[in-house]
């Protein structure tokens, strides 16, 4: 059965340039009405990309290029979509949307409508795809090499992220001091972040040499390079970044300001402005290209695509039989929300149940490290990511956590987060 999404077809009929000669009844441009958590989905799965072009107007996309769709968002805070584009969408996409779908409220006034009916483009936001891009490094590193490359954990909510938007999209440098001070916020944001102590405990568990005195980009160039397979100097905008916060910091290093100027490709008369803007652009195409090599060399040989990280239809269901029968048996509380969020996190989260109600469970099937046990992990912790601090008026849980693992588990088989396994005949 086709997945229904609400919408309102009069709207195409209100507002000026919905509506064209070769439309059908229900035209391609009838706005789709859903709630701002839709879009946490796309800020922090390393699958997606989330651009933003203004506070009001942005993209959202697969890495593997199977869908690209714009999106608004109204005064009321209420993300719009065309109804043409979603059609287009994948069912496990479409699945997910309808979970956030409300009614329309008519009101379609933003940039997106701007730039979509009246052609009046912006340029993307690149500071705020680079600190998106930052979360969805650590997830896909964690998930792939089980470190995270920055210290810093915490998620960017919604609001935030409009913020950001906001604040960037307006950028402008009163004076060189202003300059400075961007520059030595992003060495902070980015270079003095990068977690050198667990990339070389990570090195060296596996074998490789590496100077042990290096830190920060050293040891994230080595990473790159020995790990990763990566021989190009990708880097190379990390560096920038460091050698112009050491030239802010010193009155005598305008030679070093120079050299790297010249290092990123811009001329002696530039101006403060046209030097963070190019920083910034290779600044996320580093962040990008780093992203997508971290999800095309994954260290474990045996999951070599996409659909290995997703776990049977009957592992999801094996774990949910035993979740009820723990709940049934009066477990419910035993477990919080934080518990299972952070041991979804770290990857452990059947090793944990089993340590905490002993004897409830048998999770022999999958042993921590192995295929069906790191699937599992994997997808309800990209699940759960959607319904964090959203708990009560989603799911209608408020402290259990067995109950919300299984709101989790639901989803995922709803979201056909899963593969069924090749039989031999």
């Amino acid at each position: 059965m086709p997945i229904q999404f609400k919408f309102d077809v009069e709207d195409t009929l209100k507002v000026e340039g919905l509506r064209r000669p070769w439309d059908t009844d229900v035209p391609y441009l009838t706005p789709v009405f859903f709630n701002k958590e839709v879009l946490v989905r796309y800020f922090y799965d390393p699958r997606y990309m989330c651009e933003f072009a203004s506070e009001t107007y942005g993209y959202f996309y697969d890495l593997k290029n199977e869908f690209h769709i714009p999106f608004g968002i109204n005064p009321n805070n209420k993300v719009v979509m065309w109804l043409g584009d979603i059609d287009k969408l994948p069912e496990t996409e479409k699945n997910y949307l309808v979970s956030e779908n409300i009614e329309s409220d008519h009101d379609i006034k933003s940039e997106f409508y701007d730039a979509q009916i009246n052609v009046q483009f912006t340029e993307p936001i690149r500071e705020v795809e680079i600190l998106l891009l930052k979360k969805k490094i650590n997830e896909a590193t964690k998930n792939n090499f089980g470190i995270s490359i920055f210290s810093s954990e915490d998620k960017i909510e919604y609001d935030e992220v409009i913020e950001k938007c906001s604040r960037y999209k307006r950028i402008s440098f009163q004076n060189r001091d202003d300059f400075k001070r961007f520059i030595s916020d992003w060495n902070e944001i980015l270079v003095e972040d990068i977690d050198h102590s667990a990339i070389k405990n990570y090195l060296k568990g596996k074998g490789i040499e590496f100077d042990k005195k290096i830190k920060s980009n050293k040891a994230l160039e080595v990473f790159i390079k020995k790990v990763v397979g990566e021989e190009r100097n990708i880097i190379a905008p990390f560096f920038y970044l460091y050698d112009l916060r050491i030239w802010s910091d010193h009155k005598d290093a305008e030679s070093l300001f120079s050299d790297t100027i010249t290092k990123i490709g811009l001329k002696k008369d530039v101006t403060d402005e046209e030097i963070y803007q190019s920083l910034i652009n290779k600044i996320h195409e580093f962040l990008l290209t780093f992203l997508n090599l971290i999800q095309k060399n994954r260290e474990y040989t045996s999951m070599p695509d996409s659909s290995d990280l997703k776990p049977t239809l009957s592992s999801l269901a094996f774990v949910g039989f035993y979740v009820n029968s723990a709940i049934a048996n009066g477990h419910g509380n035993t477990v919080s929300f934080q518990e299972i969020y952070d041991n979804l996190e770290k990857g452990t989260l059947l090793e944990y149940l089993d340590q905490k109600i002993p004897g409830e469970f048998d999770f022999s099937l999958f042993p921590p490290g192995g295929k069906q046990c790191s699937a599992l992990n994997h997808v309800l912790n990209n699940v759960a990511g959607g319904l964090h601090g959203r708990e009560r008026r989603k799911v209608g849980i408020e402290t259990s956590g067995l109950h919300l693992l299984m709101a989790f588990i639901i989803e995922a088989m709803q979201q056909q987060e899963w593969v069924i396994p090749n039989r031999k005949r």
